[in-house]
């Protein structure tokens, strides 16, 4: 896909075949899965956000897409 053009519907589409092999996405790429989906195909999903508070309180690592994806509350944010 070229910068500008629709993805939307191509990525949806994709997602959906990937998911009946059990695909999963790579973090640091665009895909649709809402938490709950992540909770579902990551079943120690709860593990890594307790692991990932203890190593970054700060939430220096912490970007607006990881709050959005793992409903993280922007109130605990410190700087």
């Amino acid at each position: 896909m070229f910068k500008g053009m629709p993805y939307e519907h191509y990525f949806k589409e994709v997602e959906n075949i990937l998911q009946e092999y059990e695909g999963r996405p790579h973090w640091g790429k665009m895909h649709t899965l809402s938490f709950q989906k992540v909770q579902k195909i990551y079943p120690k999903i709860g593990d890594f956000l307790k692991i990932r508070e203890k190593v970054d309180p700060n939430q220096l690592f912490v970007n607006d897409y990881f709050y959005e994806l793992f409903q993280l509350n922007y109130a605990n944010q410190k700087n």
